[in-house]
């Protein structure tokens, strides 16, 4: 049982029996009661190194089947909540364990009372001081009940665990029957549904194709489910309705198939809203499907002309008279909008969300629940629509909530990834499976591999935030190079092996900017690029003099709005468009020639010595996964290709344009975005690759939920 302890931190102060975090700012959150455990373990061993294994035996009892993953987490939120001070408060020791770095001040603690007795007779200033102290609790604990309802403990259920990725729940108007897509291991996926009231039956399968079905949403009478369905290769989508009594499936309407998937259907259970493109709109948005009309077609509800924003996702209010739109204004950031159904007026309610990774309106129609993916990792939030005020809920792995019904409780699935970077030897007649080259309990990803210093540049959380990191090609002598709190992306080796190019998002002016980092100093070198939106992954120019990124421009009179890839001098910041194409990211090679992939996943190249209007074509669209998953070492290209039931990593020979495939894996076992990188002298690919997760669906009754 917990003790009742109330301890001060920083400028924090926790009470372990209300599992409460208080600011000096007057702020209150709750914490998971494993969180506090962990964090009140570590005060009171303070100033000791204790060791993952400690923490496992006195928190959970031993149980390293739980524990390593929970401590995991809970240290993760530990640090999520006090690290909101940009001060260090948890130390991790590699291979060690973890050391509280702030020295904590004990404020309260409630002791067994002493016997009453001729050797121990009664304290009057004692007895009349714990009357007091007393009676501030009772008088706080009435305030408190008063201003808002005593919390009850966040319960949270799961509702499936077979072997794979169960996601996208949602549950029958009755509450009796959950569907959601399953992806078995080595199998297709496909749509699933469970009687809730009889769970020891297997669910039933609703779907058998090749096809990835999500996104399910039911009718009001419960006997019919829509869903968006696409092609393994995102080259055909639909909206499908499906009898569930008949079994059968009818095509609604079209969708983008490498649009992202969404759906959503109006309380009234007359209009159905997904994400797509049409000829004359190529920017993703929301439109709007009458199912009252037999034969409706959809009709766009999104920006038209000159957006300079993409929508990609909405839910209805409950009375139908507003809806919230998840809206990207820039690449690495999305927020919400309330937008009111009779006047059009919009209203934002977040502010530089990282990834939104589905959103349900809340029965009480006052808050919408939300998840977003924050330095990697996915979590649950709550905003107040009136004071646009956010809550954590506390929910690591929290996704694509639906509300059951009119309660307060909801349905989600779990989803936590482990990525980590991994190597490929491709020397013949050697073993070809992929072999850990940093991994932990934290995300590693985006690598980078420079041949002249012989070391890795990456990503990695273990800090709390998105740093640069270099590490020994053997994945030793870790360092963290960066310390800027924030989300930072696509680290990139100069070619002497100097600075690294990296972008970092601001979350307050909702952009993303460019700078470099000189490896011997740390110092950081910010690259006058504020004339640029949408940044993409930045890669080096022969010689290191400048900076090649897509990009979109938005203030030069010549090319004002303009997307491409542009050249951007590192000492005074000027930029060149080189190719005027929308895309990921390009390699500029020592025979002056740029390869690049173009919006569609493409790739081409350029010679620069000669016309730069000419495009040489190497690989057609839909064959690369993304369009930084690939790279151009040597005299050939290195891509990777997704499958139905599998991914694999090619190689084409540029010489003989005959691809043979270096690696098959099960699918999403790689990070499909993933940058490669080359070692050439150990013959050695260097990737982000994600253990397979167990993904289940969960349902949760929390208390911030039923205020």
């Amino acid at each position: 049982m917990q003790d009742n302890v109330s301890f001060k931190i920083g400028q924090f102060t926790v009470n372990t029996l209300e599992h409460s975090l208080l600011s000096n700012e007057g702020e209150t959150e709750l914490m998971q009661p494993k969180c506090i455990e962990v964090l009140h373990y570590l005060v009171k061993q303070y100033p000791q190194l204790v060791s993952r294994e400690e923490l496992i035996e006195n928190i959970w009892q031993g149980n390293n089947y739980v524990g390593e993953k929970a401590l995991t987490n809970a240290i993760w939120g530990i640090r999520q909540r006090l690290h909101k001070d940009e001060e260090e408060y948890i130390q991790t020791v590699r291979k060690s364990g973890y050391r509280l770095i702030k020295e904590p001040q004990i404020l309260a603690s409630e002791q067994p009372s002493k016997a009453i007795s001729e050797d121990n007779p009664p304290d009057l200033k004692s007895a009349i001081s714990w009357k007091l102290v007393a009676l501030v609790i009772v008088l706080c604990l009435t305030y408190l009940y008063a201003s808002k309802s005593i919390h009850q403990p966040t319960t949270i259920e799961s509702l499936t665990s077979s072997p794979g990725r169960e996601v996208y729940p949602t549950i029958s108007p009755d509450g009796n029957y959950l569907v959601y897509f399953w992806r078995k291991i080595n199998e297709n996926p496909d749509l699933y549904m469970k009687d809730l009231s009889q769970p020891d039956l297997e669910p039933i399968q609703l779907t058998f194709d090749t096809d990835k079905e999500s996104r399910p949403v039911w009718n009001n009478a419960g006997d019919t489910l829509y869903f968006v369905q696409k092609s393994w290769n995102d080259d055909r989508c639909h909206i499908i309705e499906y009898d569930t009594q008949t079994k059968s499936q009818k095509r609604l309407a079209a969708c983008q198939g490498n649009v992202n998937a969404a759906l959503s259907i109006s309380k009234d259970g007359k209009t159905l809203a997904f994400n797509s493109v049409d000829p004359v709109n190529t920017t993703p948005g929301i439109y709007f499907l009458d199912l009252t009309i037999r034969d409706a077609k959809p009709v766009r509800h999104s920006c038209s002309i000159e957006c300079n924003y993409s929508d990609r996702d909405l839910i209805f209010s409950p009375d139908g008279s507003r809806y919230a739109v998840n809206r990207r204004v820039q690449q690495y950031e999305e927020d919400i909008f309330i937008i009111d159904k009779e006047t059009g007026s919009s209203e934002q309610i977040t502010v530089g969300q990282r990834d939104i990774v589905g959103m349900a309106w809340h029965p009480t129609q006052d808050k919408i629940i939300y998840s977003a993916e924050i330095n990697d990792v996915r979590n649950g939030f709550m905003v107040d629509i009136e004071t646009k005020s956010i809550t954590d809920l506390g929910i690591r792995g929290f996704s694509f909530p639906s509300f059951i019904g009119d309660t307060s409780e909801l349905v989600f699935h779990d989803w936590q990834l482990n990525q980590f970077i991994a190597s490929l030897n491709l020397t013949p007649n050697s073993v070809s499976v992929p072999f850990p080259l940093i991994q932990s309990e934290y995300t590693h990803n985006t690598p980078d591999y420079n041949e002249k210093n012989n070391r890795i540049t990456y990503i990695s959380n273990e800090s709390g935030n998105k740093e640069v990191w270099v590490a020994d090609w053997n994945g030793d002598h870790r360092v963290q190079l960066t310390d800027l709190k924030s989300n930072l992306f696509y680290p990139r080796w100069s070619h002497d092996g100097q600075k690294i190019a990296f972008l970092i998002k601001h979350t307050s002016s909702n952009r993303s900017s460019l700078k470099v980092v000189d490896i011997s100093t740390k110092a950081i070198l910010d690259i006058a690029a504020d004339k640029f939106t949408n940044i993409d992954m930045p890669t080096w120019m022969q010689g290191d003099k400048a900076i090649l990124v897509q990009a979109t421009k938005t203030s030069d009179t010549n090319h004002d709005g303009v997307s491409g890839f542009y050249a951007v001098d590192i000492e005074t910041g000027s930029n060149e468009l080189v190719v005027d194409s929308e895309g990921g990211h390009a390699i500029h090679t020592e025979d002056n020639h740029l390869w690049f992939t173009d919006d569609d996943d493409a790739l081409y190249y350029i010679d620069l010595n000669l016309d730069q209007s000419v495009l040489n074509y190497v690989i057609e669209s839909g064959i690369i996964s993304s369009e930084h998953s690939w790279l151009k070492a040597g005299d050939g290209v290195y891509y990777l290709q997704d499958y139905p039931d599998h991914q694999r990593i090619q190689y084409l020979d540029l010489a003989s344009n005959e691809s043979k495939t270096l690696l098959r894996t099960p699918l999403r076992t790689i990070e499909r975005s993933t940058p490669l990188t080359y070692n050439m002298s150990k013959n050695t690919l260097v990737f982000t690759e994600v253990s397979f997760p167990q993904v289940d669906i969960k349902k949760l009754n929390h208390p911030l939920l039923n205020d």
